[in-house]
């Protein structure tokens, strides 16, 4: 769809903020105006996902992965898992993003942390607060980097993370 319409916003000044929304007469309610706000279309999105094929079929966890898949030019997945069956035969537990829509697939376990994946992990709450508590300062932020990102691979990364998040 090229576009939304609306009516909500007519008359607010986020209408003169955006020269590229048109209002025109609604054409099923005479007299009455409607706002058509242009699609978004991304060039690149990034999805985190349940689980992909060898096809390059994605099984994501909302329907609006799939919708952002659509509109977008460019999509790169992770997923928790690679499946050896056909998700497109198969998408129970979750929403089917089919091959045509997916750039690329990369096998990226834990790769929503510190955020959750149901039913593979919960949200890691204690290294959210660590984040939350180091990016209240620049210094904060940078040491953050330096101890979790610069410098390490993605496998060192949820090594840290784990030996951080589970007790000994």
């Amino acid at each position: 769809m090229p576009f939304i319409p609306s009516r909500g916003v007519i008359g607010t000044d986020l209408v003169n903020l955006h020269p590229n929304w048109k209002i025109i007469e609604d054409p099923y309610n005479e007299g009455h105006d409607i706002l058509l706000v242009p699609a978004i279309r991304p060039d690149i999105a990034m999805i985190h996902a349940f689980k992909a094929d060898q096809n390059g079929n994605v099984l994501a966890p909302g329907y609006e992965d799939r919708m952002v898949a659509q509109a977008s030019d460019k999509v790169l997945v992770t997923v928790e898992e690679i499946v050896d069956y056909d998700l497109s035969e198969d998408a129970r537990g979750g929403h089917l993003i089919p091959w045509p829509f997916v750039s690329l697939v990369i096998h990226t376990p834990r790769g929503s942390h510190p955020g959750g994946m149901k039913p593979y992990y919960e949200a890691d709450n204690d290294h959210f607060g660590r984040y939350m508590e180091s990016s209240k300062t620049a210094d904060g932020f940078n040491a953050y980097l330096n101890e979790f990102v610069r410098g390490h691979t993605e496998d060192e990364y949820r090594e840290m993370v784990t030996r951080v998040a589970v007790p000994a």
